[in-house]
């Protein structure tokens, strides 16, 4: 296999040069099959360091690779390129591999199994996920597939904000509406979620629910319509409490979280996003984890008080500034109890991964510091980033505003384009470039359409294994086109590609390597006419590699979370 392959000539250009650092040892592609099957840039990269003629070093670095059983021969080519020619049966013997155990594929190369927690959406609980969090979710369960398969043991999160002043609001919009059923001349607050299932929820209230409550709350109107924003927010939260029974109230707010989360979750199960649990931030207070928390970072002395308030050194651990954790009304910060949440994580693994939108930045270095603090320094925090993603129709922009309610949410963009092409579009680029998603072109049946164009060779691939179901001989030396051996290449590099996903934590990796087998795939089609092979024992050989190509853009797919189609 190409990963392995790779280490062994990792190991022998290190122990070439072993002064030599910060060499990353990685196989491209060459531009053309005639430059061979693989490439290596690293005599440019070591010329700086030795001072040394890159062509000088490629020419020692050449002289050591020959001597490796799998290449045919060792080219060098302009300023210092390594161009490999791999022999044909060892491409072929590999496909052969796959097609007696699929597992040959790609195999683990993590050799320390590691523990990793992985935290991806998380969106408030306040309303139904919009396009924005798609992408979050679908490279978060992406990398959680393509970690699994690189021998991590992976836990998925979804860690639900169901307290604090967001929670109260959505509380006190459902009440609102459900008084404004009954009242219709009451003003429904701009600072209220304004999506209609707030109206939803609010419809499933009754009197029974809301006793002798609605015409008190409509006599205090005024003490809130005048204020505006924070101040409106809070005063509205303040009164509606004042009016309403604790118990009731706390059961008009489970319903309304539990009624979101269940929008939340179906969304996700129609594009295959599933967690291992939803933790909500209320079990932090119950099972005293937040309580664990302020004892260790208090005995680590990384607590102080200052206006009434608590405060956290984070600034002692790199982070910008000081952090209140306690407000001096005694309210925990959102901060405070994030940080009890992950003291949970890194008590159950070695690696913390949060996959986060590119507008929470700055918070990074504050967990960073939290887990230092903590005395956690020995556990990795990853904070992998992502990008918005912009809806075109064509190259019209589609405008959203999340505060009036008018947004497009996931579930629409699932129900328009499809599960598969959502996930695909989504996961085509680098999590933090920015993402353009044509709604147009996702729907499009054609080969400009990346999805289609993937799983329309799948399909292609199906009906010519269909229509030679007799053929059972084994002979893949046979495989003699062009086409052909760059298509066992191609199935060859797909570990390279996985791992690389796996360091880099980025699945648009694996969008571009299906992207390439299936251009090869239709490239293939066109240029050999397969079915009409007259030597049977060729055209076996030719219907075995296209089961195993099969075989890899099946399982490329499935660590997208997308189902391949047999037909199109």
């Amino acid at each position: 296999m190409l990963y392995e392959l790779e280490i062994a000539v990792n190991k022998l250009i290190h122990k070439l040069y072993p002064s030599a650092s910060n060499i990353v040892i990685q196989f491209e592609r060459p531009k053309s099959a005639d430059m061979g099957d693989l490439s290596l840039s690293t005599a440019m990269v070591l010329a700086k360091q030795l001072k040394k003629s890159p062509r000088d070093i490629a020419n020692e670095i050449s002289t050591q690779l020959k001597l490796i059983n799998e290449f045919d021969r060792v080219e060098i080519a302009g300023p210092g390129f390594l161009n490999f020619f791999l022999k044909h049966e060892v491409l072929t013997a590999f496909i052969q591999k796959i097609l007696n155990n699929n597992e040959s594929l790609y195999r683990e190369y993590n050799e320390i199994p590691q523990s990793v927690y992985m935290e991806f959406v998380s969106a408030n609980p306040t309303g139904p996920l919009h396009v924005g969090h798609g992408r979050s979710a679908v490279i978060g369960s992406a990398l959680a597939r393509i970690l699994k398969k690189s021998n991590y043991s992976v836990h998925c999160d979804y860690y639900v904000n169901d307290a604090g002043t967001q929670i109260d609001t959505l509380a006190c919009s459902v009440i609102l509406r459900y008084v404004q059923s009954q009242t219709p001349e009451l003003n429904y607050p701009t600072t209220c979620y304004q999506g209609e299932y707030i109206t939803e929820i609010a419809s499933e209230l009754n009197t029974e629910i809301l006793p002798q409550a609605v015409s008190s709350i409509v006599e205090h109107e005024s003490k809130w319509s005048s204020l505006e924003d924070t101040e409106a927010q809070r005063t509205l939260i303040t009164i509606i409490k004042s009016l309403i029974p604790d118990s009731t109230y706390k059961l008009i707010k489970e319903r309304a979280v539990s009624y979101i989360i269940d929008l939340i979750r179906t969304d996700l199960d129609h594009i295959n996003i599933h967690y291992d649990q939803w933790f909500l931030e209320s079990d932090l207070i119950k099972n005293d984890a937040v309580k664990h928390c302020y004892t260790q970072l208090k005995a680590n002395n990384t607590i102080y008080e200052k206006d009434g308030a608590q405060w956290f050194t984070s600034s002692q651990f790199n982070d910008e500034k000081d952090r209140v954790i306690i407000r001096s009304n005694h309210e925990h910060t959102y901060f405070f109890n994030d940080i009890a949440y992950h003291y949970q994580k890194y008590l159950k693994a070695d690696k913390v991964i949060n996959v986060i939108g590119s507008d929470h930045h700055g918070y990074g270095p504050r967990l960073e510091a939290a887990k230092n603090a903590l005395g956690f320094k020995d556990k990795e925090l990853i904070m992998r980033y992502c990008q918005f993603a912009i809806l075109l129709r064509g190259k019209e922009k589609v405008s959203m505003s999340t505060r009036s309610g008018q947004y497009i949410t996931l579930h629409q963009l699932i129900d328009e384009v499809g599960p598969g092409p959502t996930v695909f579009f989504y996961a085509l680029k680098k999590p933090d470039q920015h993402l353009e998603f044509d709604i147009e072109l996702a729907k499009k049946q054609s080969s400009d359409n990346p999805y289609y164009y993937v799983q329309y060779a799948h399909a292609r691939i199906c009906q010519l294994i269909s229509k030679a179901q007799n053929v059972k001989s084994q002979e893949m030396t046979l495989l003699s086109h062009p086409t052909e051996r760059q298509i066992m290449n191609q199935i060859y590099q797909f570990d390279t590609f996985i791992s690389r996903a796996s360091r880099d934590l980025s699945p648009h990796y694996v969008c571009f390597y299906l992207m390439d087998l299936a251009k090869l795939v239709h490239q293939y089609y066109n240029d050999v006419n397969i079915l009409k092979d007259s030597d049977l024992k060729r055209l076996s050989a030719r219907i075995n590699l296209l089961e195993c190509t099969k075989i890899t853009l099946k399982e490329g797919l499935s660590l997208l979370g997308i189902e391949p189609k047999e037909r199109m």
